[in-house]
């Protein structure tokens, strides 16, 4: 976000520029090869991308006056220079700027594919507006999804409630309570919205199951821990990819003890395509989980495709004898059957009275996933 003191110029320069109709100039930097450094950063991206931001920032302004505004934006930065250029000067400075950028990306290990494009440019004060206003629209865009709030859940076999694991998950809170989540329409829509991305959200919630998983087994507390993935990571190639590489960075060891949840998968998903996640994740963890919409049908073939679980989470169902609640325990006898049928095993997720909970085991499922939550340690 841009701070008061830059607002303050560039409104300045504006009014200025509208008074006398003069041109401001203005000169934008492109850094390139920025997919290639989240891919190859994992979950240390966020550190990474500030560590881009920062330093490029500090060697635009080292090249520039105490009235010149250089702020973030977008993919890039945006440059406004309080005096105005001739056009050899404009491309000396954008020359020498490009030059100082380039020995700052070689001269950092990990960013040394980076490369960056700079063009200036004479423009009215509408012009600049106009691109101001794209520019804070792009910053916007680019700025990192928060990862929300992350929880320790209970895993318990629905038989007779011992606990079974632990799983670290989004939380969703609203309508007076709170659940696992990511996508607070999902369970109403059953498929996201475009752009959705919760690969940041994931990459934590891999690095907080791998810390509590460490604290245990140091502890001498041998327990399995599940970490939620979400759809959308797993069907874009680059987060899939940069999923896929946050694990294999964790130790052997631990990976024996973890599985992976896939969850929210959109209504009407392909074998196909689940086939090829659940090849992905396979490489690194044993056992994957399916969590797919509470309207949808078990599909056949899933054990073939390499997972071993699937369920679903419900809706609120109100009181476990209301038609409603019976209509879906219904449907979970039909998954469990289907389920058990590729000897695969069953789980719930949403279920709070402990009436419905006996119901969903009498019904057939294997584990109640989130029967109890508590905030995120980094050790359990």
């Amino acid at each position: 976000m841009l701070r008061q003191a830059e607002l303050d110029q560039i409104g300045g320069r504006l009014r200025a520029a509208s008074r006398d109709g003069g041109a401001i100039e203005a000169a934008q930097v492109k850094v390139l090869g920025l997919d290639d450094i989240r891919a190859a950063a994992g979950p240390r991206w966020p550190r990474m991308r500030e560590r881009v931001r920062e330093g490029s920032l500090h060697i635009l302004r080292q090249h520039l006056g105490a009235d010149d505004v250089a702020i973030s934006a977008g993919d890039g930065f945006l440059i406004i220079l309080a005096d105005g250029r001739s056009p050899r000067a404009l491309e000396a400075l954008c020359a020498g700027m490009r030059e100082a950028l380039v020995a700052f990306y070689l001269g950092e290990d990990a960013l040394k594919s980076l490369r960056a494009e700079i063009s200036g440019q004479s423009l009215s004060a509408d012009s600049l507006n106009q691109l101001i206003s794209a520019s804070m629209k792009q910053e916007q865009a680019a700025a990192p999804p928060t990862t929300g709030e992350m929880v320790r859940a209970e895993i318990r076999t629905a038989l007779n409630g011992g606990l079974a694991a632990w799983t670290m998950a989004p939380l969703i809170r609203g309508g007076g309570g709170r659940r696992i989540g990511y996508n607070p329409d999902y369970l109403a829509e059953g498929r996201h919205p475009a752009g959705a991305d919760f690969l940041e959200t994931d990459c934590a919630l891999l690095n907080e199951s791998v810390a509590g998983l460490e604290a245990a087994l140091t502890a001498g507390k041998a327990c399995a821990m599940g970490v939620y993935a979400h759809v959308t990571t797993l069907q874009r190639r680059k987060s899939r990819e940069v999923y896929a590489s946050s694990l294999s960075q964790v130790d052997a060891g631990l990976r024996r003890h973890l599985f992976v949840i896939v969850a929210e998968i959109d209504k009407g998903a392909p074998l196909i395509s689940i086939a090829e996640w659940t090849g992905v994740l396979r490489t690194h963890v044993g056992r994957i989980w399916l969590t797919f919409h509470h309207t949808d049908q078990a599909l056949a073939g899933m054990g073939n495709a390499g997972a071993w679980a699937a369920g679903f989470d419900l809706p609120h169902l109100g009181a476990p004898d209301s038609p409603r609640a019976q209509n879906k325990l219904q449907q979970l006898g039909v998954w469990a059957r289907a389920i058990h049928a590729q000897k695969m095993r069953c789980f719930i997720g949403g279920l709070l009275e402990p009436a419905s909970r006996a119901e969903a085991a009498r019904a057939g499922a294997d584990f109640i996933v989130g029967e109890a939550q508590a905030p995120a340690p980094s050790a359990l």
